[in-house]
């Protein structure tokens, strides 16, 4: 498309949605994030944007920028006997997306979300979703080494994309795991030098599917390992949104190929 895709981002860490777009050469438009304060320096360094909001339970989302793709890894809160509480942040990003209908819409959460108070949380945030009655919603755990990411990262994470009605073309599904002869061996993504065992920044960042030559360092080495032991896994997002994109008509069907698959990735 001519235009970029418009793309809003909460919580997301470590802009994981920009560095897709990247790889897949798209032209973007990133309108806002939303961080905690700890995280904005990694994303002010390497990831140009619109509007930084502090503190996603202020914003007025009526006034919040529109999008095409927004993507949200909402952090739990506490939560009630009862499942989900109006208080939690879940509620502020469900207000953005009421308010302002993007096409497309990514969640991310830790996988024991599904079985918080037996599953209720869970069944509590996509009745909330599918109350709004606009999108077309499916919901799924993955593992990061089923899906580009080495054997040693068995990271498991809850994902729900939401496509609007008027504009879904029906096609999105989840990806299914690579077959094993895909998947990268461990070495493709360690130092020359470095066979031992102990992870060097660049090897935990090829880890989460990143490219470590074209990343500026903003916070102390412990904070950026921190920052990449929660950051959602590029690899994962790449391969659903090389789904949900052509099937929320952001881009044209065979436009994009799912690099992880193929093996180009690595």
């Amino acid at each position: 498309m001519s235009r970029g895709i418009k793309i809003g981002i909460d919580f997301s860490i470590m802009q994981a949605p920009i560095q897709v777009i990247r790889n897949l050469k798209l032209p973007y438009d990133h309108k806002f994030i939303c961080e905690f304060p700890q995280r904005r320096a990694t994303i002010k360094a390497n990831f140009p944007h619109g509007i930084m909001y502090d503190d996603v339970t202020t914003r007025d989302n009526s006034m919040a920028p529109a999008t095409d793709l927004y993507v949200a890894g909402f952090p739990i809160q506490p939560f009630g006997a009862a499942g989900l509480g109006r208080g939690e942040i879940f509620f502020y990003v469900l207000d953005y997306i009421a308010k302002q209908k993007p096409r497309a819409f990514i969640l991310e959460n830790v996988s024991g979300i599904i079985k918080l108070n037996g599953g209720s949380y869970k069944n509590d945030i996509m009745e909330e979703l599918n109350n709004l009655g606009l999108y077309n919603i499916k919901d799924q755990v993955l593992i990061t080494k089923e899906h580009g990411g080495t054997p040693v990262n068995s990271r498991r994470r809850w994902y729900c994309v939401g496509i609007l009605k008027s504009v879904d073309d029906g096609s999105f599904s989840f990806p299914k795991p690579l077959p094993l002869t895909k998947r990268p061996k461990i070495e493709a993504f360690l130092e020359m030098r470095n066979r031992d065992g102990t992870w060097t920044l660049e090897e935990m960042m090829r880890l989460q599917g990143m490219d470590p030559t074209k990343f500026r360092v903003a916070v102390t080495e412990d904070q950026l390992r921190e920052q990449l032991q929660m950051t959602t896994p590029v690899n994962v997002l790449e391969r659903l949104m090389v789904r949900v994109l052509p099937a929320a008509k952001l881009v044209q069907h065979r436009v994009l190929a799912d690099r992880w698959q193929s093996g180009q990735a690595v």
